[in-house]
């Protein structure tokens, strides 16, 4: 069975996560973990350097991944052909989906095949501004770290989740991932990444709505976020009435998102919603989202993790941010 230690470095709109992880079969051990909000820091690379040099971190070899609003993905499906072929034919399928000239893109893909038959083949196809990942490797190479491999978000996701959950194979999980500068929906059934979409709302959008409407400040809209909502009685105005706003547009979209699924992949049934992200802890959010979807649970990334207790002592209660980051330091570089 095969050994691996990574280190996960998630560089977020907000703060910076970074993971070490002892990797061994399906069993993790946890060697060290910590993040830092970047606007105390005042810029990405010096909030970086502080964090590595926190963490005693010194020229290890590290995954990284590309900000969600950089990175396009989609499932596709591909006439059968020889890898070389469908390399290239990848490529050009890339261009329908995203907005900038092709060579400005990365592109790489992940074949599903054997979901289909026939002559066609199922692909996800990943295509991200390569100013996007020439900045967070230059981010990282700066902080005196070796970046070995680049990963998205929604892969990162997933291998937490094969971490730390059992499914059944046939089972949908939608994963709502609610950071300060984006908000993604997952769709995974079984091991597998089946939909994926980046929705144009976020954490920081509330504390902007509260700043605009309440007249106050960016330190206040934070402090009522963190109380969040009662969702005991009717509140029509004040931070609880803006909140409720974004969890109503918020539930709207994952509900626009599971039909668009549902009707694509003929799934009936799409049941458990994991939250994930800066905002899942938010009191409110899962009774809220509770009232709408069968099963809602905030997701625990530590929960198969072997580690030592005063290494997660300060970090536990934000457990959700990691998320990605520790999927990140599990994955398998090939």
């Amino acid at each position: 069975m095969s050994e691996h230690n990574h280190i996960g470095v998630d560089i977020g709109t907000s703060s910076i996560k970074i993971v070490a992880l002892k990797r061994k079969g399906k069993s993790a051990t946890l060697l060290n973990a910590g993040f830092i909000e970047i606007e105390e820091k005042g810029t990405v690379l010096n909030a970086m350097k502080i964090l590595v040099e926190r963490l005693r971190i010194r020229g290890k070899e590290v995954i990284t991944k590309i900000p969600g609003s950089a990175t396009t993905i989609r499932h596709v499906f591909m006439p059968r052909m020889s890898e070389k072929e469908l390399k290239e034919a990848i490529r050009w399928e890339a261009k329908k989906h995203i907005s900038y000239p092709l060579e400005n893109a990365v592109v790489d893909y992940i074949s599903t095949d054997g979901e289909t038959g026939g002559d066609k083949i199922n692909v996800m196809l990943v295509a991200a501004e390569k100013s996007a990942v020439m900045s967070v490797y230059s981010i990282v190479r700066d902080a005196g770290l070796k970046v070995v491999a680049v990963d998205t978000n929604p892969l990162a996701i997933l291998e937490t989740l094969r971490l730390n959950y059992d499914w059944g194979s046939e089972e949908n999980i939608i994963v709502v991932d609610i950071g300060a500068g984006i908000v993604e929906i997952d769709i995974i059934k079984g091991t597998q990444l089946r939909f994926t979409r980046s929705v144009d709302i976020n954490g920081d959008d509330i504390s902007k709505v509260m700043m605009e409407e309440l007249g106050i400040t960016k330190e206040e809209a934070e402090e009522f976020k963190k109380m969040g909502v009662s969702l005991k009685e009717e509140v029509t105005e004040g931070p609880e009435a803006i909140i409720r706003r974004f969890l109503d547009r918020l539930a709207l979209e994952i509900q626009r998102s599971v039909d668009y699924y549902k009707a694509q992949s003929r799934e009936k049934i799409v049941k458990r919603l994991i939250l994930t992200g800066g905002i899942a802890l938010m009191p409110g959010l899962k009774e809220y989202l509770a009232g709408i979807f069968d099963i809602v649970e905030i997701i625990e990334p530590f929960r198969s993790i072997t580690y030592k207790e005063e290494r997660l002592a300060d970090i536990i209660k934000d457990a959700p941010l990691f998320t990605g980051v520790i999927g990140l330091a599990a994955r398998k570089v090939i």
